[in-house]
């Protein structure tokens, strides 16, 4: 069946890593708990590769789409070596230059989240004791 729905150019490149999260979760529960030993290692290996093939990916994908000549890969995921091997082989399958700071260079975003809970805790905010983290929140 076709879909009414016309296409958009972010439909190519938004992503959610929620149903890889609850992907992980299941095996573990089915498996009776967090593995062990090489299977361990193994389903840890694939999530990376999982998350490393979404976002570059889609990296490319939006960087093709907007033209774009080079793409800066950067923050903490940016120390992951498999996702900057990654990156760099399809960047350069496309032709996009790609900029990788070095990984010492490359960290989260902490700093980020503490101003943004200083600015809130200047304006008053306060936070529930039974308050739980919410990825979809906005800063």
């Amino acid at each position: 069946m076709k879909s009414n729905r016309t296409a958009r150019p972010r439909d190519e490149v938004d992503f959610s890593f929620s149903g890889l999260k609850t992907s992980v979760l299941q095996r573990v529960r089915d498996r009776g708990g967090v593995p062990q030993g090489q299977e361990l290692s193994d389903l840890c290996a694939s999530f990376q590769e999982a998350v490393c093939d979404a976002l570059t990916l889609r990296a490319i994908r939006a960087a093709r789409a907007a033209r774009l000549p080079a793409l800066v890969v950067c923050g903490g995921v940016a120390a992951n070596s498999r996702l900057r091997a990654l990156a760099a082989e399809r960047a350069a399958a496309e032709g996009i230059a790609l900029h990788l700071p070095s990984p010492r260079l490359c960290t989260d975003n902490g700093a980020m989240i503490a101003m943004a809970g200083a600015h809130r805790l200047l304006r008053g905010e306060r936070a529930d004791p039974a308050m739980s983290a919410d990825p979809g929140w906005r800063l």
